[in-house]
């Protein structure tokens, strides 16, 4: 058995092409619990440019730059910005970063004890797994986005002679990685069962869920909240808050809200922006619904009016087979912050939602059977729906907070740093 030595610190270079000040809340709460738990870690990413594909002012995209935030050491390599809905540009980004990273990373890889990789994209992979030859140094995939699988799924690389092509050689890739990991963390209990029936063994994969910003304690008065976000004080409030793009299919959403005009109280509010957002509003003004505001993008600061404005928040995801076993993290957000919640989807995240007793699910994509959700929930007693968030919470505590997920964490990477060590004790160069 490989003694974990919790306590000491450890040298851990964390990969991840996103960063502060982008507005990527998962990735820099992984660094800062870690740093928690005792690890010296160095970030190893890119000049911030997401989510607009525009380099944020104070940062070059093609320059080398360090900084500190939050006594945590922050190396930024230069990369091709882009992030829209062009796959050659997007792919563009992904690669760019990748053979930067590898290039320019080398030190932080090479004293590393152990690496972590935030594998969204999964090209970030790259860097370890070509120092992991050079010097050794084992590697950790913490996988966001099963490849090559969500590529496809959201509508990139959907057509044309380059799919198949496209397919083969990001499987082999995600192959290589999978071989060449100490170990593999994954963030669905379904992600488990579908890399075990690619070949991954199961004694490699470990469940380690996403958290969310820890505490959620700024409720504020509902009413105000409302009132601030253009919405009447005393509806009834559904909120979407996130990504409009097409993986969510909010489509359902609105046609849902179009079937419950009698609901006169009831406001359905869609908080966010992405690539979906103009064909969301143009079906809002094609079906006349007056009961669904669309916010457009909101400051992070916001977040906190929206979630005390809500009664019950929507998890939303498109009918594929990949979605069912991805849990997005407004899953835990919305555990976290006790309110109600309904899931649109089958598969992981439908399932954490049920089980822990803070909402419904239904189906991808059928309109009817959401209305009638709508209808259920605002027929809900207040202290029903209190009921509801109560136990969300307390789901969230037991499973999916940062005490949890952190301690994993930090155990499968003293594991890994252990095994090098442990190599290098035998002679093993």
């Amino acid at each position: 058995m490989i003694e974990t030595e919790s306590g000491r610190d450890i040298s851990t270079a964390y990969l991840t092409q996103w960063f502060h000040p982008e507005p990527v809340s998962v990735p820099v709460g992984i660094a800062k619990a870690l740093r928690r738990r005792g690890h010296d870690v160095e970030v190893l990413t890119g000049a911030p440019n997401y989510p607009s594909g525009a380099v944020l002012p104070g940062y070059r995209a093609l320059q080398w730059s360090h900084e500190v935030r939050d006594g945590i050491s922050v190396r930024r390599v230069p990369l091709v910005p882009g992030h829209d809905s062009s796959a050659r540009r997007r792919m563009t980004n992904y690669l760019s970063w990748a053979f930067s990273a590898t290039v320019f990373g080398f030190r932080t890889l090479r004293r590393a004890d152990v690496a972590l990789i935030y594998s969204s994209p999964a090209s970030a992979a790259l860097p370890a797994m070509i120092w992991r030859r050079i010097a050794r140094t084992p590697y950790v995939l913490l996988v966001q986005d099963i490849w090559p699988d969500s590529v496809f799924a959201t509508g990139f690389l959907a057509r044309g002679a380059a799919r198949p092509i496209a397919r083969s050689g990001l499987s082999w890739f995600c192959s290589w990685a999978y071989r060449s990991a100490a170990h593999i963390a994954v963030i669905s209990p379904g992600a488990i069962d579908l890399l075990a029936s690619r070949g991954v063994s199961r004694d490699k994969i470990s469940l380690v869920y996403n958290w969310t910003d820890e505490p959620q304690d700024d409720q504020l008065d509902p009413r105000a909240a409302r009132l601030e976000l253009g919405l009447p004080p005393d509806a009834f409030v559904i909120t979407y808050a996130g990504n409009l793009g097409p993986a969510q299919g909010l489509d359902v959403v609105i046609e849902a809200a179009d079937e419950i005009r009698e609901l006169k109280d009831v406001q359905v509010l869609l908080a966010g922006d992405g690539l979906a957002a103009a064909d969301l509003r143009e079906l809002v003004r094609s079906l006349g619904c007056e009961n669904v505001t669309l916010t457009g993008p909101l400051p992070r600061e916001k977040m906190g009016l929206v979630r005390s404005a809500s009664d019950v928040q929507l998890v939303c995801l498109a009918d594929d087979p990949l979605f069912r076993v991805t849990m997005p993290s407004k899953v835990q957000a919305i555990l976290a912050s006790g309110t109600a919640a309904i899931a649109i989807g089958a598969g992981d995240a439908a399932t954490v939602i049920e089980e822990s007793g803070a909402g419904w699910s239904v189906p991808a994509g059928n309109r009817t059977a959401l209305a009638e959700a709508f209808r259920i929930a605002r027929h809900e007693s207040r202290d029903a729906l209190i009921a509801r968030g109560q136990a969300g919470r307390a789901y969230y505590r037991r499973n999916m907070s940062e005490a949890i997920g952190g301690d994993r964490l930090d155990t499968i990477l003293r594991v890994a740093a252990g095994s090098r060590r442990s190599r290098a004790g035998k002679g093993v160069q």
